[in-house]
């Protein structure tokens, strides 16, 4: 079996899918690289920042393309602000080819 593409088999998506997920990657890269900085103010904005622009965010796409440690902290410094995010469930398989069940996070509405 041959070797799979990584942006591809990391987001679980077909690989007519490509070109759609590599330009989702750089748009949260865009964004991790507007909000500098590691303490978890500016980890949250990354976060609001992602789910306005791009409509959802999980956890997978939070730490390896965010760079928030425990996004799930992140989500929940968000809610505790007021903001409306819903968590669903999906399935998706890793690098290594295993699936695993990870959390993604929609912004029903912001704090007004």
């Amino acid at each position: 079996m041959g070797r799979r593409n990584p942006v591809t088999w990391a987001e679980g998506r077909s690989p007519g899918d490509i070109q759609a997920q590599q330009q989702r990657i750089a748009a949260l890269h865009e964004i991790r690289d507007r909000h500098v900085g590691n303490d978890g103010a500016v980890q949250c904005r990354r976060a609001l920042d992602a789910l306005q622009t791009l409509g959802h965010l999980t956890t997978f796409e939070a730490s390896r393309q965010l760079d928030l440690y425990d996004p799930r902290a992140r989500i929940r410094d968000l809610r505790n602000a007021g903001h409306l995010i819903v968590t669903t469930w999906r399935h998706i398989p890793t690098e290594s080819g295993r699936m695993h069940r990870i959390g993604q996070y929609t912004l029903l509405k912001g704090v007004t």
